[in-house]
């Protein structure tokens, strides 16, 4: 399990995520940028010309945190770090499950 961050070297501008496959992850991004996606950080992808820019940096990787852990893990650095394309919820929805998180 890893949490990233999603970051222009040149604007800063970052988002925080996690996965299970970092590999599968970076795919999903990149396919929906070109279908044209418009969610925040795709958006600010295309404001900033494009992928050039961008990095992926694993902050946290634990093979044996579980999903809640690792969401949890997550929604920490948010809080700590505070990226601007990140949207801050204090719930996260997990298999059926509401986990609620401390803003």
């Amino acid at each position: 399990m890893i949490v990233y961050m999603l970051i222009n070297k040149n604007t800063n501008d970052f988002y925080i995520g996690s996965t299970r496959d970092l590999f599968n992850r970076i795919c999903h991004y990149k396919e929906e940028f070109d279908r044209g996606g418009t969610r925040r950080v795709i958006r600010k992808i295309k404001e900033t010309g494009g992928w050039r820019d961008w990095t992926f940096i694993v902050i946290y990787k634990d093979e044996e945190t579980c999903k809640e852990d690792l969401i949890r893990a997550e929604f920490n650095f948010i809080k700590s770090l505070k990226p601007n394309l990140n949207v801050i919820r204090n719930t996260k929805y997990l298999k059926g499950h509401t986990i609620f998180l401390d803003i």
